[in-house]
């Protein structure tokens, strides 16, 4: 008797393990989903020549990962996620309260 009831619990422990590695999974693409569709405003220098790089036009619009500079020709990714690079960021999203 009590080898069927261990054999019930690794067959509902395998069970389980399988659902929260599916969540897990759904999780991980509704992430990847979401930031496709967000992505982070940020403030961009160039990490060579230090030039402000602001995403404008279609660039604003379109999430990617890579930015080119303008001035120097320097191509980098910032992040592993779709980042946009702004000129400031909305005060909201400012954790520094004015004095």
């Amino acid at each position: 008797m009590s080898q069927n009831i261990s054999q019930e619990m690794r067959a509902m422990a395998a069970g389980l393990r399988a659902q929260l590695a599916d969540a897990a999974e759904a999780f991980e693409q509704l992430r990847e989903d979401w930031l496709r569709l967000n992505p982070i405003d940020i403030l961009l220098p160039c990490p060579l020549c230090y030039a402000p790089h602001v995403d404008e036009d279609e660039w604003a619009h379109r999430p990617h990962r890579r930015h080119l500079c303008l001035q120097c020709g320097h191509e980098w990714q910032p992040a592993n996620v779709p980042t946009r690079g702004v000129l400031h960021l909305p005060e909201e999203d400012c954790d520094v309260q004015p004095v």
